[in-house]
């Protein structure tokens, strides 16, 4: 199962192309050697209620520890004034080959594509399945706050007491994003986003509860499991029961990810919306 896991993590995919519209320089998260070593229990241990966010984190810092280019250095750097953490610093990495030291941010996303956002932005469209938050936003903290972390004086003189000059340090974003488009209109391209960032589509409750829904076989993923993809031992749903579960989230006003598999069909990922009114 665990090797399972870090294996959907490291088929994760990249949010952005190349032609990134946003002001910071992206991670280049290659590919493992294929003789990189298979996490065990040991070499990654990561706690049974341990939310997505850390396992996102405890995943990365394995692959980083597999990798041939890159020494970890440090992770979750606190940054104080007056003993008020004014921030944190995710991962400090040495890239061997080029002997460069990256302050890498990590973000792992779920965005749906809401169509009823009003907005000139290409991108303002994605945002989280509940609506509390969007790629627009996280965008502009890593901007705003994020990334400028690096030359406050405090983080200035935290480095310089590792012997670390700031000045040199490199700054990258690896941006993790699934994306779902609604499926009354599946069709998206944008020259920023990779297609393999589509991983599944939205629909609304009401649709969830159409006849056309009924003669599939579901299963809810936990939120610490949506990186994940379907396997040959899923426990699949009558739609009855996932419907039970479904509901259940809805009443919290959650938009659960659905895994659905139809006869004949992949299993596919879907988000259904609580808030969408058709």
């Amino acid at each position: 199962m665990l090797q399972h896991y870090f294996r959907d993590f490291l088929s994760s995919p990249c949010l952005f192309t190349k032609e990134v519209p946003f002001d910071f320089a992206l991670f280049d998260f290659s590919p493992l050697p294929a003789t990189y070593p298979p996490p065990t229990a040991t070499t990654l241990v990561i706690p049974p209620n341990e939310v997505l966010g850390k396992r996102v984190e405890q995943l990365f810092e394995y692959y980083i520890s597999c990798h041939p280019h890159y020494t970890l250095i440090a992770k979750n750097i606190q940054v104080f004034r007056q003993k008020i953490t004014i921030g944190e610093l995710d991962f400090l990495l040495l890239d061997t080959h080029t002997d460069t030291v990256l302050h890498v941010e990590l973000v792992y996303k779920f965005y749906i594509y809401d169509t009823t956002v009003r907005h000139s932005h290409p991108l303002a469209n994605w945002i989280g399945p509940n609506r509390k938050d969007a790629l627009l936003e996280k965008t502009e903290k890593l901007l705003q706050k994020q990334l400028p972390l690096l030359y406050k004086e405090e983080t200035r003189s935290h480095f310089i007491s590792l012997g670390i000059d700031p000045s040199m340090i490199r700054q990258q974003v690896c941006y993790f994003a699934q994306l779902f488009p609604p499926l009354s209109a599946p069709s998206y391209s944008s020259p920023y986003i990779h297609p393999d960032a589509i991983q599944g589509h939205w629909i609304s409750y009401s649709t969830f509860l159409s006849v056309a829904y009924h003669h599939a076989s579901y299963y809810i993923p936990s939120k610490k499991d949506w990186i994940c993809q379907p396997t040959a031992q899923t426990p699949w749903y009558s739609y009855q029961i996932a419907k039970e579960l479904i509901q259940a989230q809805i009443d919290q006003q959650k938009a659960p990810m659905v895994w659905i598999k139809r006869p004949n069909t992949p299993p596919a990922k879907l988000f259904i919306a609580w808030w969408f009114p058709y």
